[in-house]
């Protein structure tokens, strides 16, 4: 986002979750994302620099652990936006499938970012 990094845990530590586990849908328009040239861009970094030392409960799957060291940084961009692009996002705090996985290392963590805008 433009001037400032939104973390999960501060935003939803007000939210209740849906029946599903996932916190609720949050949304900020176009004047709060990022310009590059035309292009509009948002990124979501995690705030855990090093996956390796995170302490994963044993029943969580391999493919859910991220243990390999680099920092991660999901970024968005849509180029040439409409005036309508909407930038969404949802998280949650235990991995899929309560109560047979446990919380989330570190807490709330976005779940789905994505982008919205008017088909044209």
């Amino acid at each position: 986002m433009k001037n400032e990094t939104i973390n999960a845990i501060e935003l939803y530590k007000n939210s209740s979750k849906g029946a599903a586990g996932f916190f609720p849908w949050e949304e900020w328009p176009l004047s709060a994302m990022n310009m590059i040239g035309n292009d509009a861009s948002v990124s979501w970094p995690s705030p855990i620099e090093d996956g390796r030392t995170i302490q994963y409960a044993d029943n969580v799957p391999k493919f859910w652990k991220y243990d390999d060291g680099v920092p991660n940084k999901q970024t968005w961009r849509k180029p040439n936006p409409s005036q309508d692009l909407m930038v969404r996002v949802n998280g949650r705090e235990e991995f899929w499938n309560p109560p047979h996985f446990p919380n989330i290392p570190g807490g709330t963590s976005y779940e789905n970012i994505e982008m919205k805008e008017s088909f044209r």
